[in-house]
């Protein structure tokens, strides 16, 4: 049976930390000198310097290391245990990461006295595995962990240590193409091919990818910010929240139609909020025209065009806005049968938001021409997120504009 890629990528550890260090970095001898460590209670500078033995290995790329009068006293009086890892590493991760300030040093020692269960934290491992930024250190070497431990177990690793090391190997030497001339004849091309066809390694990567997107900002905010770059995705991520509000808000049944709730359930809600039937007519007009894009968005083989798809986005932020807005007047029972409704009070009606002038609109007004096609924007080059880099520029950018907008 052939070996599996990333056996083979662990196999070239050795031959690549000769090419990137000058010499080879034996990390099994650290293995052997810390192996009695984990079944004492106890930590002491002495073994965080068995740890960082020069002689066998560069322990000192991976982060700063306290000095011993640093944390010697702190180490030594607190009660570690390393026995019961990984099942309260929770604990154990927190306390190393207090007393060391940085993630890399508690991986590394945590990769020698558990290296079933530990990797140490690198750049190149957590760009192959796509992991993105976290709010927390100790949050986001959990995720490293695992991701390692899925792999290890997907491919019939002894160790979460040695996924780390093929991991990285597959990222320094094979991907940024530092093993290129030392392998013979196409094994780096081989690799990288085979790398590409990795089913489980691309779930775990387009999950680490994503789970900012889903977890970090509303389907409306993925929706706007994906114009810039997929106009179809955008256009489908909002035409899958807008018929999400509607059901909603309408308290749809399973079986209703999006049409049919548009068309007969709509309205009436619709005028919960606003002053004038003319702005109920103009709203649901709106929403019919919702119905149709997203259909075209999620069935047809061509994606609307851009300004179709910017009223499709106003509108599901509009019904997304009385979405909202119901459900804080349920709660206080403005919208509850008569009987169980507390104290009248002044009816909530919406901004003027939903009538913002459109992009089309505000173009005609300065004299722009708007580009009709993508790559009129971005160039002939519109393949979405040619690598990772600049999916994580994306994720990030996202990421960077929602902390700066809670800031303020």
């Amino acid at each position: 049976m052939e070996r599996d890629y990333l056996h083979r990528c662990r196999e070239l550890f050795e031959l690549l930390t000769r090419v990137r260090y000058g010499r080879t970095q034996h990390l099994e001898r650290i293995e052997d000198a810390t192996a009695r460590i984990r079944s004492r209670r106890k930590l002491t500078y002495d073994d965080i310097d068995r740890i960082r033995d020069s002689r066998v290995w560069d322990a000192d790329v991976f982060g700063y290391w306290p000095a011993r009068d640093e944390i010697e006293s702190v180490i030594e009086s607190t009660q570690w245990d390393f026995w019961n890892l990984p099942k309260r590493e929770t604990k154990a991760i927190t306390g190393l990461f207090l007393v060391f300030r940085q993630i890399e040093p508690v991986s590394v020692i945590l990769r020698f006295l558990v290296p079933k269960h530990y990797g140490i934290m690198s750049p190149p491992v957590e760009k192959v595995l796509g992991l993105g930024s976290f709010r927390r250190h100790p949050e986001k070497y959990r995720a490293y962990l695992t991701n390692l431990r899925i792999l290890r177990d997907d491919r019939g690793f002894e160790t979460a240590a040695e996924v780390d090391m093929a991991l990285w190997v597959l990222q320094v030497g094979v991907l940024d193409n530092l093993l290129a001339n030392h392998l013979p004849g196409t094994q780096c091309k081989a690799l990288k091919r085979e790398f590409k066809q990795d089913a489980k390694l691309r779930e775990i990567r387009v999950g680490n990818l994503t789970r900012q997107l889903f977890s970090d900002i509303s389907r409306a905010e993925l929706a706007e910010a994906l114009l810039a770059t997929n106009v179809e995705l955008a256009a489908q991520v909002a035409g899958i929240e807008f018929e999400r509000s509607v059901r909603r808000l309408t308290g749809a049944e399973r079986d209703d139609t999006l049409w049919d709730l548009v068309c007969h359930e709509l309205p009436d809600l619709v005028r919960g909020f606003h002053q004038n039937e003319r702005q109920v007519t103009d709203t649901i007009i709106d929403c019919k025209e919702a119905v149709r894009t997203r259909n075209d968005a999620v069935h047809s083989e061509r994606a609307p065009d851009q300004g179709r798809i910017n009223r499709l986005i106003e509108t599901m932020k509009v019904v997304g806005e009385m979405e909202r807005m119901r459900h804080q007047r349920l709660k206080v029972g403005v919208d509850a049968p008569a009987d169980e409704r507390p104290e009248a009070s002044p009816p909530t009606t919406l901004t003027d938001f939903w009538r913002k002038s459109t992009v089309d609109e505000l173009a005609s007004e300065q004299g722009i021409v708007v580009p009709q096609h993508l790559d009129a924007v971005i160039g002939a080059a519109s393949d979405l997120w040619d690598d990772n880099d600049d999916f994580n520029l994306f994720v990030h950018g996202i990421h960077d504009r929602r902390l700066d907008r809670s800031a303020g």
